[in-house]
């Protein structure tokens, strides 16, 4: 643990080389602009088409059918 907090031969340590990397690291979101929700206007949708009401009411029970003769087994 010691060996890495000890200055190196040109005078740098870890440290510094981490700050240097974060330093780094944060110069592309510092730099850039910020695009925020007010830079881009809101999407305009069409209005929805007017429904057509179903014109037969369903059935309230499930009518079964009889199943299909090739589809036995005997």
């Amino acid at each position: 643990m010691e060996v890495y907090m000890k200055n190196t031969t040109n005078g740098n340590t870890r440290r510094a080389f981490l700050q240097g990397t974060a330093a780094v690291l944060a110069v592309p979101l510092i730099l850039t602009a910020r695009q925020g929700a007010a830079a881009t206007p809101p999407v305009v949708l069409p209005p929805s088409p007017p429904t057509t009401p179903w014109q037969e009411p369903l059935p309230n029970a499930i009518i079964r059918l009889d199943p299909v003769s090739a589809l036995r087994n005997d």
